[in-house]
């Protein structure tokens, strides 16, 4: 059974404390968040190389190379990893094994990409689904869409969303393992993570600078930290 740790930062609050943090972190990401103007997209990329230093240890940029498509991953070899941010939110998920996650505000339905990208069920769902259901349900599509394309490290240059990413969906995967997507509410966000293994439970783990502790929730139910919290998959294959 394999483990993956969702971490999920505040990134403006991170921020707060930037001189500090920057001096520990890979210096892709010092250069980010000077680079951006945008203080939203700058924070939450400092977030990024924060999360990547508190809990997987890297501080260097020598210790991740980034595929084709622009996926970093560890030289190591000995874990793996995938971020992803939106609005306050810069999301961390790492594991044993090779994954994707997605974040997204959930916010009204953009109607042009669903007709390019969904499929056809998908679309046929969103069409039949109340208004006020609406822009939940294409947040959660569009989250696993993007979640499996960063799992296979391609994004929209190899391919578009296929009937695998669906909630409970499994697909041809690596030959060995079925894709398996998971996706859950996270305040007015959205977040989806991919791997090759079926997901089998959830917990809640709320994360400070001291301590942990950990509660078995419904998904949809997942209460707050203060700045960090962390959503731990069990995942059965």
């Amino acid at each position: 059974m394999h483990l993956v740790r969702i971490r999920i930062a505040d990134a403006g609050r991170i921020a707060l404390h930037a001189e500090k943090i920057m001096d520990g972190i890979p210096q892709y990401y010092v250069q980010q968040y000077r680079r951006i103007k945008k203080k939203q997209e700058a924070d939450q990329e400092l977030a990024a190389g924060f999360l990547l230093k508190k809990y997987l240890n890297v501080s260097s940029d020598a210790q991740f190379v980034r595929l084709e498509h622009g996926k970093p991953v560890l030289k190591s070899g000995n874990s793996f990893f995938n971020l992803s941010h939106s609005g306050e939110y810069t999301v961390l998920a790492a594991a044993d094994i090779d994954i994707g996650v997605d974040i997204e505000q959930i916010k009204d339905v953009h109607w042009p990409t669903v007709q390019k990208i969904f499929t056809a069920e998908q679309r046929e769902q969103l069409e039949r689904t109340g208004e006020a259901g609406q822009p939940e349900l294409f947040a959660k599509y569009w989250t696993e869409c993007e979640a499996v394309l960063k799992l296979k490290g391609t994004g929209f240059a190899a391919e578009t969303v296929t009937s695998d990413t669906g909630p409970g969906r499994t697909g041809s995967g690596d030959g060995r393992l079925p894709l398996k997507v998971y996706s859950f509410r996270y305040k007015e966000y959205m977040i989806a993570c991919a791997a090759y293994g079926a997901f089998y439970r959830l917990f809640f783990v709320n994360t400070n600078r001291f301590s942990f502790f950990y509660v078995h929730i419904h998904p949809y139910r997942v209460r707050t930290g203060n700045l960090l919290s962390a959503f731990v998959f069990h995942i059965k294959i």
